[in-house]
């Protein structure tokens, strides 16, 4: 069971899944414009208007970048390990929106696709899990990843 749990394979469906996540996420709130989450984020009273103006801005791409890094294995652990905190606040968030009361949607995938802070809450948990799995996954699987391919070049081989 082991075995089969640390296959390349697995590992490479769950950076798919994981990474493609991100993109789409951030594809999502580029085409949709910042308005939409910063609106839902503001009205939480979380942190100070200007902070999170900021952060709304920068999170698509954040997110891009750390979903292309998932995807394509470069610096897996490390991409994987900032996907996990993201993630953690991305939950924090939504834990805060329903202890407020606030049942709408919280944007994360912008024009695309319009959950509950419920659905939210469950799909921030289970990228939580994939997350802690790929960074777990990486001392066993060096094949198949951008960083791999890389450190042969630069060391010769």
């Amino acid at each position: 069971m082991l075995k089969i749990i640390k296959h390349p394979i697995v590992e490479i469906i769950l950076r798919v899944l994981l990474g493609g996540i991100f993109i789409f996420a951030a594809i999502a709130k580029i085409l949709d414009g910042p308005s939409s989450i910063l609106t839902y984020v503001l009205s939480l009273n979380i942190a100070p208007a200007v902070f999170i103006n900021a952060v709304i801005l920068s999170l698509p791409y954040i997110e891009l970048a750390l979903g292309y890094g998932i995807l394509l294995g470069l610096f897996t652990r490390v991409t994987a390990g900032l996907a996990l905190v993201l993630t953690l606040v991305f939950l924090y968030v939504n834990i805060i929106g329903i202890l407020q009361g606030i049942e709408v949607s919280c944007h994360c995938f912008g024009i695309f696709l319009g959950f509950s802070n419920s659905i939210d809450l469950i799909i921030n948990i289970l990228m939580i899990g994939v997350a802690l799995y790929i960074i777990w996954l990486y001392k066993y699987n060096k094949k198949l990843k951008l960083e791999t391919w890389i450190n042969s070049l630069v060391k010769g081989h």
